[in-house]
């Protein structure tokens, strides 16, 4: 499930329209300006102890685990999972 297709189901959800998610999936799902800070820092380091680094929050959601951490914090709670993997 690509970052565009979540962040337009969330832009609809805030907007009190319905948006239902069918495609299956798993991913780290991770705020694009977080990712963004962590790149600018390592960046701006004056040394780097390592040669990788994980900026993800190092845990693997559901599509549906997405949809209810969303209906947490919209009123609305107008976006799902059609629940299939």
């Amino acid at each position: 499930m690509s970052g565009l297709v979540l962040g337009l189901a969330l832009e609809l959800a805030r907007a009190g329209q319905e948006a239902v998610l069918s495609q299956p999936g798993r991913g780290d799902f991770c705020y694009s300006r977080d990712i963004a800070a962590g790149l600018a820092a390592l960046a701006e380091a004056p040394a780097l102890g390592q040669t990788i680094y994980n900026l993800g929050a190092g845990t693997a959601l559901t599509v549906e685990d997405w949809c209810r951490a969303v209906a947490t914090v919209v009123p609305s709670r107008s976006i799902a999972s059609t629940g299939f993997m």
